[in-house]
């Protein structure tokens, strides 16, 4: 195969066969039996509630299986992680390393690259990242799916999740197969492919009895995966299709890949009897494993890659792999101009974290923004003095992540935020005031605030049962806040931002969030004379999708309101309100980011 030739791409499988290399470390029995005493193993007895993990439509194959297989050493006590609970281990963080590491080999770079696709991996660059990178737990990157698309999957993961990954200990890994290399494919004969395959078919065994988890890729002879039924002895699995023939290569493209694909899984199991392995699938619970036939093993053609993980005495290594993050950043607006804020670094990693910025006057512009401690931090820019650091407000824990912001005049604006036992907040001045109970807000929900006139406030924030509660004070007035219910339980999704905007004049407000079921929704307010001030926006917009946590961002602009939010694949999508009404012409993604 070409080795400057990508791969083809076949969704729901993702392995890429890789040669071997000279400098991997060879696997090496440390058990006493023969291989006549080598009769079965199966190391699923050691871990009986191993997770079966599903990798949806990418094709991250080899990192559900490097993290699959890191999880049952972490709870079999084979590798040590200074979190002494096992957890799942976050198979995007694997995923995304795994393709980073490839692209810096395949270019000889020495950074991160810019963007990564969802085009499958080899297994060397899989645990070559858990050795250099270690591993995050899957509540540091999580794996989140949303109407069928595992969202994120190409982004790289946050400085706080690489920390995360520091407390996993050092492992090495192993090649069982290291006789199956490009020249060996070329120039074997027929009985020394054999002779690989019953090698490789022994150190399978070998390293089952030891306890340890063997994973290793298989090509697709066929356009799709073909078994045969469970039948009896067989444990509810299926087995796949033998193979037909004797080193048939399976079928190959213009450029030496399989013509089907080929995939990645664990064996965890052997039985001589009935010669064949048990392989741990990610394909969810309804295909958690499959037996193949020692006939794949032993056929040159059909596997490759079989390698084996350990862990190391001691703590995490002392020096991880670390590579700053690109500094490029594909603005095509040249009047632009990228400056980075050094006190911005740590802002919170929460997902319904926001920043909130406004004018103080035509010269100045502001922003607040939650840190990584939990601390309202400010900034702003003069064309005079450029960028300076504002103050930090509250102690650690005061803010939990979303911040909206209210300008009431030059000299006079209002803050609001969710502290840390999810009380809404507003401040004109330390102390806040708190405007809910402990819990009245949701966890990860989001809060925004809009004033349509001098002296007006009013806030938005979504509950934990999923409603968006409000509350409203005219400062002319009594200034007693007045709640109501914007929008009943489960309208919204409990971890949907918010957006809000009136309009210059006052006589419209609008509020956008995401609904549980992924799509954008919006409600406008006006007096129409019908008595009913918030009426729900209808349109084509509702059959978009939106990232449940994803941010929204919007705009009046004139007489028309302009609304935008992430969807699922990472494109952002635009929709318009003019006098009421949604402009369906005006529905549409403005741009693709993988």
């Amino acid at each position: 195969m070409s080795a400057k030739t990508p791969a083809p791409v076949h969704t729901g499988l993702g392995y890429i066969p890789d040669e071997y290399d000279g400098r991997d470390r060879v696997y090496k029995y440390g058990g006493s039996k023969t291989p006549e005493q080598l009769t079965s193993a199966d190391i699923r007895s050691q871990y009986k509630d191993w997770p079966i993990l599903h990798q949806g439509h990418t094709n991250s194959c080899v990192a559900h299986a490097a993290a699959s297989v890191l999880q049952f050493l972490v709870y079999t006590n084979r590798v040590s992680h200074s979190n002494s609970v096992p957890w799942e281990f976050s198979r995007l963080f694997i995923y995304y390393n795994a393709r980073a590491i490839g692209w810096m080999a395949w270019k000889n770079k020495t950074e991160w690259p810019d963007m990564v696709q969802d085009k499958g991996t080899k297994t060397r660059y899989a645990l070559k990242s858990l050795s250099q990178l270690g591993a995050a737990s899957q509540d540091a990157y999580p794996w989140r799916v949303q109407a069928d698309t595992v969202l994120h999957v190409n982004e790289r993961p946050t400085d706080e999740a690489y920390s995360d990954a520091e407390m996993l200990h050092a492992v090495e890994y192993f090649r069982l197969d290291p006789d199956h290399t490009l020249e060996a494919e070329k120039n074997f004969s027929p009985k020394q492919k054999d002779d690989v395959g019953e090698l490789t078919l022994l150190r399978v065994k070998q390293c089952l009895d030891e306890g340890y988890p063997v994973i290793f890729g298989f090509s697709y002879y066929w356009p799709k995966f073909t078994t045969t039924p469970a039948g009896a002895g067989d444990d509810g699995f299926n087995t796949i299709k033998d193979l037909q023939g004797v080193h048939e290569a399976p079928p190959r493209d213009a450029h030496g890949w399989a013509k089907y694909g080929a995939h990645a899984v664990i064996a965890v199991a052997f039985d001589d009897a009935k010669k064949r392995i048990l392989c741990k699938n990610s394909w969810g619970a309804n295909n958690p494993f499959f037996w193949m036939s020692y006939t794949w093993i032993l056929d040159f053609e059909a596997t490759d890659d079989f390698w084996t993980v350990r862990g190391l005495s001691g703590g995490p290594p002392s020096s991880r792999l670390r590579l700053p993050r690109p500094q490029t950043v594909n603005i095509h607006d040249p009047s632009y101009k990228l400056t980075t804020l050094p006190w911005t670094t740590t802002m919170s990693i929460s997902p319904s974290a926001t920043i909130a910025a406004f004018s103080r006057d035509s010269e100045t512009a502001e922003f607040y923004l939650t840190n990584s401690t939990g601390q309202l931090t400010s900034g702003s820019y003069s064309s005079s003095s450029g960028w300076q650091q504002g103050g930090i407000i509250g102690d650690q824990h005061t803010s939990t992540g979303p911040v909206s912001i209210l300008k009431l005049g030059t000299h006079n604006i209002a803050a609001f935020f969710k502290s840390a036992d999810l009380v809404i907040q507003s401040m004109r001045s330390w102390p806040p005031e708190p405007l809910t109970q402990a819990g009245g807000a949701s966890v990860h929900g989001g809060l925004t605030a809009l004033s349509r006139f001098p002296g007006h406030e009013e806030v938005f924030w979504v509950a934990p049962d999923g409603s968006i509660q409000a509350k409203y004070r005219y400062l002319h007035d009594t200034h007693e806040w007045k709640a109501y219910e914007f929008a009943p339980k489960g309208h919204a999704h409990v971890e949907s931002c918010l957006a809000s905007a009136a309009s210059a004049d006052g006589k419209e407000m609008f509020v956008w969030w995401v609904t549980p079921d992924g799509h954008p929704a919006g409600m406008r307010w006006a007096d129409d004379g019908t008595g009913v001030w918030w009426k729900r926006l209808k349109g084509d917009f509702e059959t978009y999708d939106a990232v449940t946590n994803g941010r929204i961002a919007m705009v009046v602009k004139g007489n028309e309101c302009l609304v935008y939010w992430f969807g699922t694949v990472g494109e952002i999508s635009k929709a318009v309100c003019s006098g009421g009404k949604m402009s369906d012409g005006e529905v549409g993604k403005l741009n693709r980011k993988c």
